[in-house]
């Protein structure tokens, strides 16, 4: 019997949800990125910058990608729009700035 499929949330402020909790995702198809590298650093740059290594040992993260149709009232662009968690657009939850380049939805 196929199990059913599930889309798994970052649900902990204090751990991994860096904008809020949710499901974090990406306007842009895989082959924008131009790497898997690339990909990884758009979805979880800060943590890399501290552990350099999840770059490597997350390659897995980005084997596949899932589509994900939402209404666009029911999604935050974390660069022009604040989550409730967040300390307003552009910033997370800690008060950071984000990296203009990340696109993070």
């Amino acid at each position: 019997k196929a199990s059913k499929p599930e889309l798994w949330a970052s649900l902990s402020v204090a751990t991994d949800a860096f904008f809020g909790r949710g499901v974090y995702a990406t306007r842009f198809e895989p082959g924008c990125f131009g790497t898997r590298s690339a990909i990884l650093m758009n979805n979880y740059r800060g943590m890399i910058h501290k552990n350099r290594t999840l770059l490597h040992d997350w390659g897995y993260k980005a084997d596949y990608c899932i589509p994900i149709q939402v209404c666009r009232s029911s999604v935050f662009d974390v660069q022009k729009e604040a989550t409730p968690e967040m300390h307003g657009p552009g910033r997370n939850k800690d008060g950071d700035p984000i990296d203009v380049d990340r696109d993070v939805w």
